[in-house]
């Protein structure tokens, strides 16, 4: 092995890895023109958040407004019912499940730039790894900062509509 990285992806960490291992050679890189949908994407304005640091969240995401946007809104859709969904997984006694559902959100959150909510789950999920019976409190410690993303994202979304 030569190089290792870790997640959330940091995109610098990843070229300097890549500059490391890449015998370098001189060649003429191809022009690229930007599309109108990039050029879309470079208008789109963030709120202020509270709970997400855009600046991070771009960073993951190579500063690609619109990708990010995306994110954000996909995370207010597709999480929207989480706590319902690994409380149901709980008790049926599905740890497998609960365990990837916490796994996704933890790399999600990391990819956001939601970093109090990554904590929170990376606390999670480290906690469930070892031991299932205090579930309830740990989701009930774990929940205020989800609640604070979900609310965050939900909101972004509906400005887009």
């Amino acid at each position: 092995m030569n190089g290792y990285l870790t997640k959330p992806i940091d995109p610098d960490s990843v070229f300097e890895v890549m500059l490391k291992l890449i015998q370098s050679k001189e060649r003429e890189l191809p022009t690229v023109e930007k599309s109108s949908a990039s050029q879309q994407a470079d208008e789109i304005q963030f709120p202020e958040f509270r709970e997400i640091d855009v600046q991070d969240g771009l960073q993951r995401l190579n500063y690609n407004k619109g990708i990010y946007s995306r994110v954000l809104i996909r995370f207010s859709q597709n999480q929207v019912n989480f706590l319902e969904k690994i409380q149901k997984a709980h008790a049926d006694g599905d740890s497998e499940t609960v365990m990837r559902m916490v796994h996704s959100l933890k790399g999600i959150s990391g990819n956001l730039g939601a970093k109090a909510l990554f904590q929170k789950t990376s606390e999670l999920h480290d906690a469930l790894l070892n031991d299932m019976t205090h579930f309830d409190q740990l989701i009930e410690a774990f929940e205020p900062s989800f609640t604070a993303v979900l609310k965050e994202t939900t909101e972004f979304a509906a400005s887009t509509e």
